[in-house]
């Protein structure tokens, strides 16, 4: 249970996405009266419709990168990125205050990806090019993207699932769930929800790969990055779950989750304007495999084809809570544990025939992702006014946490050797990983974040503003197992090779300005976030001199209309193959062999997007 002070987690999520994405509108639900006081219904649509333009010419680097590149192919300077209709629909029935349901729903369209792809592109990523062997590098006459083996390069359309999320017109159902609750003696009450549905424990704004809640709801993070005023419900995937809530009195409260059912997060897919990793979201089909000995050392690339992936049994994350709110605190304690699968996938090229010389080392070639569970998270937060400003802290430990881990071959002839010394062992393991198991390195990680929100008064510049801050560390404190995998192995040289400790700081601000016309109030919203010093050991969780930004200007209509216009960026550092031996790691051979003119590694998402600045314009409005 939280004070009067404090903000619960949801709470501060939203206000602290209100700041980047300025204040939304107020809901005006419809409400149903069928002349009983026991029945409750409400019934909620929120309309939204965007447009994006690209406004940033490509990096030349990025966009001749085999594995990165087509969403920088397939949309030029001055096109439309997104002309997308949104609609969120939400269903709620309450019976006499203490049970009842909801259903919401999801529906979209997105006209600028009616007919996507490029002729330009050398190594499109569709899955018609599974089985390709095409050419890296000019080698006499052949071209980059001229095929070695006879097959016609696909070069449009997106794959099924991509074309789903992105083009449309489709849906989904997001939260379907049943809930209870009942008083229990004069101060105590019991609450409990079966169905579709989040829980958010702990206080992070921003950075979850190093929060309490980490892996306690996929994000869709593609949502987040391709459509424009997206609100924070919006973002979070329900579960199948089980929940419940025991209120002991005003000062402790006692919680519980139960989840049946594997929800991975959704990335940006290959293909779309903010995809940067072709081969990586759950609708990627095809991974460009470098070949830097073919063509007299040009190299080639081979087209390995989507296989199986590898996810944990839906049944088996749980968590427990407890949050305690003492008079002389004047704030939340809250206490954790939670055991939970990651949401984050790790990259597996299953080449059996690797060992095999020449082209035959190819067949049978295939990738996939594997996600790990069984991560075991133990957390402390406080929740507290500090003078105006309110603050977040959460401290969290991590067991056989999965680490950043390089692409990870799986061939038994090789790790056989590789145990004998007979070649370099990096990034090999012996079999395919069974749920929940990735063959790569996990450890023990130990994180903080610490965060603030503040609203301002009036002052000569604006009526009112508010601003939130976070800092966030990343410690590992040990790797206990995939040490050939882990990118902070001695043997790694990538840009974004683990450090013991990393820092980030993301910071939002949003000045407002009430009744600039009638009816018309007017806000800035300004954000900002960089990882400060060091790599994170976990996903997402921050890199060195990477980031991004956005400022806009947003105007709120009779509190029933929002226009939002605003600028996106990102920015960060990545390395490139000049020499031809100077890749991020050794291979078998234990030579640092690459394809000259491709990426070798990067830090993190935002460096691979650097050159997708953008202007996006939105329009909202509940009903």
């Amino acid at each position: 249970m939280q004070t009067t002070t404090g903000h619960s987690p949801l709470l501060r999520s939203v206000l602290a996405t209100a700041v980047s994405f300025a204040v939304m509108p107020a809901v005006h639900a419809f409400e149903f009266n069928n002349g009983s006081e026991d029945w409750t219904a409400r019934f909620d649509n929120t309309f939204k419709t965007s447009y994006g333009q690209r406004v940033e010419g490509q990096n030349a680097k990025i966009a001749n990168a085999a594995n990165y590149n087509d969403g920088d192919k397939n949309f030029s300077v001055g096109s439309a990125v997104t002309q997308r209709v949104d609609l969120l629909t939400e269903f709620d029935v309450i019976y006499q205050r203490k049970m009842g349901f909801r259903v919401s729903a999801a529906s979209w369209y997105d006209h600028a990806y009616d007919d996507v792809g490029s002729n330009s592109n050398p190594f499109p990523g569709q899955a018609g090019n599974a089985g390709n062997l095409i050419a890296a590098r000019p080698a006499g006459s052949i071209q980059p993207g001229d095929s070695l083996n006879g097959n016609v390069a696909h070069k449009h359309g997106l794959s099924n699932y991509t074309d789903r999320y992105y083009n449309g017109p489709s849906g989904e159902i997001l939260d379907a769930f049943v809930f209870y609750s009942t008083e229990i003696g004069e101060e105590s009450m019991l609450s409990a929800k079966l169905g579709k549905h989040n829980m958010y424990w702990g206080e992070t704004l921003f950075n979850a790969a190093n929060g309490i809640n980490y892996g306690q709801a996929a994000l869709d993070l593609a949502k987040l990055y391709n459509v424009p005023g997206t609100e924070t419900k919006e973002l979070f995937l329900p579960r199948n779950q089980v929940s419940m809530s025991f209120t002991v009195n005003p000062e402790l409260t006692l919680g519980a989750q139960y989840f049946l059912e594997f929800q991975n997060s959704r990335l940006p897919e290959g293909g779309t304007y903010m995809g940067g990793y072709d081969m990586l979201g759950e609708g990627a089909d095809l991974f460009w495999l470098p070949v830097p000995t073919l063509l007299g050392g040009a190299g080639a690339f081979y087209g390995a084809p989507r296989g199986h992936d590898s996810k944990p049994h839906n049944a088996g994350d749980f968590g427990l809570m407890v949050k305690w709110s003492p008079q002389w605190l004047d704030g939340t304690l809250g206490f954790y544990y939670r055991n939970t699968s990651d949401t984050m996938p790790v990259v597996l090229i299953n080449a059996p025939n690797l060992h095999q010389p020449g082209l035959a080392g190819l067949t049978g070639t295939e990738y996939l992702a594997a996600y790990a569970d069984d991560i075991d998270i133990y957390g402390i937060s406080l929740s507290k006014s500090v003078g105006p400003v309110s603050v977040g802290l959460d401290l969290n430990y991590r067991e056989n946490m999965p680490l950043l881990s390089n692409f990870t071959t799986i061939n038994p002839t090789l790790s056989a050797q590789a145990d004998q010394g007979l070649v370099n062992g990096a990034n090999l393991i012996s079999a395919l990983p069974g749920h929940g198991e990735t063959g790569t390195a996990r450890g023990k990680t130990f994180h903080v974040v610490l965060n603030g929100l503040v609203s301002f008064g009036n002052t000569p510049l604006w009526d009112s503003s508010a601003l939130a801050m976070e800092a966030a560390m990343t410690h590992l404190v040990s790797v206990d197992k995939g040490q050939q995998s882990f990118k902070g192995d001695s043997s790694y040289r990538g840009v974004d090779k683990v450090d013991t400790n990393a820092y980030t700081l993301a910071a939002n601000f949003t000045p407002t300005w009430f009744q600039v016309f009638p009816g018309v109030d007017m806000s800035m919203p300004m954000a900002y976030n960089v990882g400060l010093k060091g790599n994170s050991a976990v996903q997402l969780g921050g890199s060195e001199n990477a980031g991004s930004y956005s400022v806009g200007i947003s105007a709120d209509i009779y509190q029933k209309y929002k226009i939002d216009l605003k600028y996106v960026d990102a920015f960060g550092p990545f390395d490139t193959c000049d020499t031809g031996f100077d890749n991020n790691t050794p291979g078998s051979s234990g030579q640092y062999r690459c394809i000259p003119g491709q990426i070798t590694s990067q830090g993190g998402l935002s460096p691979l997007l650097k050159d997708r600045g953008m202007v996006t314009a939105s329009f909202k409005t509940t009903f």
